[in-house]
């Protein structure tokens, strides 16, 4: 779907601020350098607005886990399980609602 002007830049900032405002680096504990890691790639719309697809990591930790593949999984696998991992990928491939205000609404639902 083609997106308005601006559509998906303003999805990516909703998106990362809501997992940002977890607060904390799911790796190491640290509050500071907070990113928004897909566990799935962003090109793979079926996610890149999930925000339970996304990883609360410094940036330290983020690189890790964008460079160290093999160990990322390992460690995403101890964290959130096997199931919910394969379900992340899986939802990542599938079409998702690409209208904009499912995918805002669903995004803002989970700051309420």
């Amino acid at each position: 779907m083609k997106y308005a002007p601006g559509f998906i830049a303003r999805a990516d900032a909703a998106v990362g601020q809501v997992v940002r405002d977890r607060g904390f680096c799911l790796r190491c504990g640290t509050s500071s350098m907070l990113t928004a890691a897909h566990i799935e790639r962003r090109r793979f719309h079926g996610t890149r607005w999930s925000p339970d697809a996304i990883l609360c990591l410094c940036v330290p930790c983020h690189q890790w886990f964008d460079s160290e593949r093999t160990a990322a999984h390992e460690w995403l696998v101890g964290q959130i399980g096997q199931e919910a991992v394969d379900d992340i990928y899986r939802r990542s491939r599938e079409s998702m609602n690409d209208d904009p205000k499912v995918i805002m609404g669903r995004i803002e639902s989970e700051v309420a």
